[in-house]
């Protein structure tokens, strides 16, 4: 994804060099753990096992990356339960419900190809900002507002804050691998603002 974004020329170079900041540690962890896995298996069976496989697969973010760090991101643990993670920029997006005319679905199915804004319920001007940015920087952003007025989807389950980390005039950008590439837990800044953070925020990552 990194690569294509810089062969279409919506991302700069350095770009590349996130892949192995991101991807190094957590392979040594990944590593290390199977390692001890197998010595765990070996002299003390079953029942000594230590090592937690759904950490190992789900559960870690990337300390370093194509992602804007907050003020708490060194005091952060490399890998944890995934439930744990509440949106911190480096860690995977959250499976929450949402529903639209009647369907159900999980915010995971809207990550794959494009970077993702998801916006709360009270504030559609970042839908307007995120819309004017798409627009100035020419590159793509799928923008949704989770309930609210005119919502795109609606959660029926009341999660989507918590697990986001943010209050209903917040943000959160996701990048097209499902990572949070950034967020804005609440605001109360006009459009304007908005659009100048969102753009700074991307083209940080971008490295544009």
């Amino acid at each position: 994804m990194k690569l294509a974004a810089v062969l279409r020329g919506e991302a700069g170079e350095d770009l590349l060099a996130t892949y192995d900041m991101e991807r190094r540690p957590i392979a040594d962890y990944t590593v290390e753990q199977v390692v001890m896995l197998s010595q765990q298996r070996e002299h003390e069976g079953t029942d000594g096992i230590t090592v937690n496989t759904l950490h190992v697969n789900m559960g870690y973010r990337y300390p370093d990356g194509a992602f804007i760090p907050e003020g708490d991101g060194q005091n952060l643990p490399l890998v944890q339960q995934p439930e744990s993670w509440t949106g911190q920029p480096g860690s995977r997006a959250a499976h929450v419900v949402l529903e639209r005319n009647g369907q159900r679905l999980s915010s995971i199915d809207l990550f794959g190809s494009r970077f993702v804004l998801l916006v709360g319920s009270d504030r559609k001007n970042w839908v307007e900002a995120a819309k004017h940015v798409k627009d100035t920087l020419r590159f793509p952003i799928d923008i949704y507002q989770v309930d609210g007025h005119n919502a795109d989807f609606n959660n029926p389950g009341n999660d989507f804050l918590d697990a986001y980390g943010i209050t209903s005039t917040g943000a959160v950008l996701v990048r097209p691998d499902g990572y949070i590439g950034w967020r804005k837990p609440g605001t109360g800044e006009n459009k304007g603002e908005m659009e100048k953070m969102l753009t700074n925020a991307l083209s940080t990552i971008l490295f544009r």
